[in-house]
């Protein structure tokens, strides 16, 4: 066998081992060196954690948001908060998952942050157009602007997407009306002449124009003018609910037409004295006047009545009518008048039957004229004749009445035979 090699001859024999420590020695160095890499890689990568946790928690902002809005965006800032000040105790493998979580909820939070600033700029910019002009929109838009001010984002739903696009200004209502003068004019142009109509010593010529002249008119106008179709139609489906066909918005047209025009033409009032050279007329002329017309109308006389129905406005009617018996109350056959007067921009619409037998119906006749005629006769002065204060009292006419003859008896009858 081999002889081991050691120091000193025939003493004991010492293994060397300095290889074996040297290379035990080099793993010990290894192991040291990659476990200080790893520390520092660890270093590293909690540092690169917590510094993308921390710019993820900066990335917060409320500016331009709304004051109504910050205090709930604040309180969802402070919530993510708190759960990021359990970033450190997060095992490395669950590191990834944790921070994507707070990437998540900064997101939720800047973008509420973001639609309240961009909601303030459109809610501005709506509120500060309609301000301009208010009367050209519809008031639902100043009620929904202030209820989105007061209203935090998180609880508008739908109205959180506001747009001045949603609130168009309401059609030029104008345009209608100036198509309705323009067609006035031509109405005026071709109206024929109907009657002079005479009253308080005047007298001026009533015209009146065709209803085709009319309709032709502005049918044609409406078709040159969308703003003002658009206009128009509007209006008709606001008031029925519903959209118009042609037939519909054309008698649309047409009723409002009548009822802001008429078809009827007064000309210019003439003094009838001054025209016969006799000077001025006299206030006891217009009570003279106005109190044959109603009381011609009280006798039921038609020429009265027409000329006390021209004294109203357009479209108004005087219809002659009698009582309808009633068993046990009345025997029925009083005269009566039904008068119907639309509605202006001053009076309300008038609609009554009054009875010509009873009653004081020529002073509603009088307080009838005095509110459309632009002739006032006073209540004190209509039942005086001349106007005067003082004087013989002006009397309602009554109406004839021809009482039946009495029926004779066979024994009346056979002695007037023989007195013959």
């Amino acid at each position: 066998m081999a002889i081991r090699s050691g120091i000193g001859i025939g003493a004991a024999q010492v293994a060397d081992t300095s290889n074996i420590m040297n290379a035990y020695g080099r793993q010990i160095a290894q192991q040291q060196k990659a476990q200080a890499l790893q520390a520092e890689r660890e270093a590293k990568s909690a540092e690169k954690y917590n510094e993308e946790l921390a710019d993820i928690m900066a990335s917060y902002k409320t500016t331009g948001a709304r004051d109504i809005d910050i205090p709930e965006i604040t309180a969802a800032y402070n919530q993510i908060k708190e759960y990021n000040s359990q970033a450190n105790k997060i095992k490395d493998s669950e590191r990834p998952l944790f921070k994507a979580t707070i990437k998540n909820m900064m997101n939720t939070v800047n973008e509420t942050s973001l639609r309240s600033k961009e909601l303030e700029g459109r809610t501005y910019s709506i509120a500060s157009t309609v301000a301009q002009n208010p009367w050209d929109y519809d008031p639902k838009v100043i009620q929904d602007i202030d209820y989105i001010k007061k209203t935090p984002i998180s609880k508008l739903g739908a109205m959180s997407n506001v747009s001045p696009l949603d609130y168009q200004r309401l059609p030029n209502f104008e345009t209608i009306n100036n198509i309705y003068k323009d067609t006035y004019g031509i109405g005026e142009k071709n109206s024929k002449f109907i009657e002079e109509l005479r009253e308080g010593g005047k007298r001026r010529n009533l015209s009146r124009v065709g209803e085709d002249v009319i309709k032709t008119d502005l049918i044609q106008r409406f078709t040159n003018s969308p703003e003002a179709t658009k206009a128009i139609s509007y209006r008709y489906s606001k008031q029925f609910g519903k959209q118009p066909t042609d037939e519909d918005l054309t008698n649309y047209i047409m009723d409002e037409y009548k009822a802001k025009y008429g078809l009827d033409y007064l000309g210019e009032i003439k003094d009838l004295k001054e025209a016969r050279g006799e000077g001025g007329t006299s206030e006891s002329d217009k009570l003279s006047y106005r109190q044959q017309i109603v009381g011609g109308a009280i006798q039921g006389d038609d020429a009265s009545i027409e000329k006390m129905r021209a004294q109203l406005p357009s479209g108004s009617k005087i219809t002659k009518m009698k009582s309808i018996a009633i068993p046990g109350k009345s025997k029925g056959g009083y005269p009566l008048l039904k008068i119907y007067i639309p509605s202006t921009d001053k009076q309300d619409e008038i609609n009554e039957v009054i009875n010509l037998a009873s009653g004081e119906p020529g002073i509603r006749f009088n307080q009838l004229l005095n509110n459309y005629s632009g002739e006032t006769v006073p209540y004190s002065k209509f039942g005086i004749k001349g106007a005067k204060p003082r004087g013989e009292q002006f009397v309602t006419p009554k109406r004839s009445v021809t009482k039946p003859k009495k029926e004779l008896t066979w024994a009346e009858r056979q002695a007037a035979k023989n007195k013959k």
